[in-house]
């Protein structure tokens, strides 16, 4: 599916069918279907439908996406950051959430925007990042 077609989806699902969701985008990804900027977009898309669900995802499923957002993590596109970090903090991603946060200790060369997005977002959830519903 392309992005417009996961634009259009109901916004209330089955934990099951927002499973299923992701499995499919990640595998249309892995196959080369979906370029990475395509790909991160619908993860936003269907996490959000994950989050309308109000339970935790699936942890072989969580650590799968973790993985992955950890492999593209990339801090040299604004837009990259700001998707993965919607997606790592809107599902509780441990990994990457870590990966971020490592970031802003060894800036480096980082861009001054994407220094303060990740710092934003390290300051907002704080310890919760394993309960994306902790604030609720």
């Amino acid at each position: 599916m392309k992005l417009e077609e996961y634009q259009m989806l109901p916004d209330v699902f089955s934990v099951k069918e927002v499973k299923q969701l992701f499995l499919n985008a990640m595998s249309d990804f892995t196959k080369g279907t979906l370029n990475k900027r395509e790909f991160l977009e619908i993860m936003c898309e269907i996490t959000d439908r994950q989050g309308m669900t109000y339970q935790l995802l699936e942890e072989k499923l969580k650590k799968k996406i973790d993985l992955m957002m950890c492999n593209l993590w990339n801090i040299d596109s604004y837009d990259d950051v700001d998707d993965i970090l919607f997606i790592v903090v809107n599902l509780g991603l441990e990994s990457c959430f870590n990966k971020a946060k490592e970031t802003i200790e060894n800036p480096g060369n980082i861009p001054e925007d994407i220094y303060k997005e990740i710092q934003e977002t390290v300051e907002e959830v704080g310890e919760n990042i394993l309960n994306p519903y902790a604030s609720m």
